[in-house]
Order: C-alpha cells, then sequence, then structure tokens
C-alpha cells in the first residue's frame, strides 16, 4: 500500500537550516513529485515508497544552499534515526530502509561514483524529483536532462512546472 501523504507532517522546524530553496515547499514538492514520478514510470510500490520516505529527509540536514555532497550524508546519520519509527509506522520494512539511506545518502553524489547496488531505482526515483523542481530556479531550462534517469520523467516537466507555481 502507497504511503498516503497526510500521513507524514513535516515543518520548518524539521530543518537545520530552513530555506525558501531546499526547506519545507522544496521537500513536500519533491515528495508530489516522487509520487507522480512513480507511477507515470510503473514503478514498484515498493520503491515509491521508499524514495518518498527519502525525500521526506533528503535535504533536513543541510547546512546552506549551496552546493554540498555532504548533505545527504548528515541526513542519513543525523534525521534518519529521527525519522526511522515514523517510516515503519508508515509500512516500511527494516530492509527497507537501507534503501532510504542509500537514496538520501547519494542523491548530492556525482552519479559516475554511485556503487552498483539494488536501492538504484529508490536513489533514481529520489532524483528525478529532485532535478524536476530545478523549475523553481528558472523554469524548465533550469533542469539538466542529461540528470534524468527514467524515460518518462523529461514529459512531466509541465507538471514540475505547474506544482511550483501552485505551492
Amino acid at each position: 500500500m502507497l504511503i498516503e501523504f497526510r500521513n507524514i507532517e513535516i515543518d520548518e522546524y524539521d530543518f537545520d537550516s530552513p530555506s525558501e530553496l531546499h526547506g519545507l515547499s522544496h521537500t513536500k514538492r519533491i515528495m508530489q513529485l516522487v509520487k507522480h514520478l512513480g507511477f507515470k514510470n510503473d514503478l514498484r510500490e515498493s520503491v515509491i515508497n521508499q524514495a518518498y520516505c527519502a525525500a521526506v529527509i533528503h535535504d533536513m540536514a543541510r547546512k546552506h544552499d549551496y552546493e554540498c555532497e555532504k548533505h545527504g550524508q548528515w541526513a542519513v546519520e543525523t534525521k534518519l534515526p529521527v525519522w526511522k519509527e515514523r517510516f515503519l509506522a508508515l509500512g516500511l520494512s527494516e530492509p527497507q530502509l537501507e534503501h532510504v539511506a542509500f537514496a538520501v545518502h547519494w542523491h548530492c553524489i556525482d552519479r559516475r561514483l554511485f556503487p552498483n547496488s539494488e536501492s538504484l531505482p529508490t536513489l533514481y526515483l529520489l532524483q528525478d524529483a529532485d532535478a524536476l523542481d530545478r523549475v523553481r530556479s528558472g523554469g524548465s531550462e533550469s533542469i539538466r536532462l542529461d540528470y534524468l534517469h527514467f524515460p518518462n520523467s523529461e514529459d512531466e516537466i509541465p507538471y514540475a512546472e505547474k506544482l511550483f507555481w501552485e505551492s
């Protein structure tokens, strides 16, 4: 069963450094985009749920809005332990939390460095959602199409723009 949006409550206080760029609104859009892209790309429910939970915490440990390859690791170290019981209560299993941790840790690191892993679909879904939300930084021209992993993700740029303008 897919995790419902209303079952996860987050607010600005969950973020180490709340911001307009990587804060609450961005996180909520990523959560929505994960669900949307997961369906559009016919992904397994488990992958969607894992990426959804990863989306919740992926930027919470950021200390600034600049490029940073460490904030994913920081989120795994400091935010996942805080959210673990909530994710388990929503239906994730302990092994699925490993996929969440992998996706969060690697989402901000150069893809050429990714290790081979069963968690890659979860990571790719999180990254596609995160990449599409770059519309917040200058519209569809801000999206690097070569950063997208799934075949139908590029087609969802108008959806990402609409989601941004409605948030």
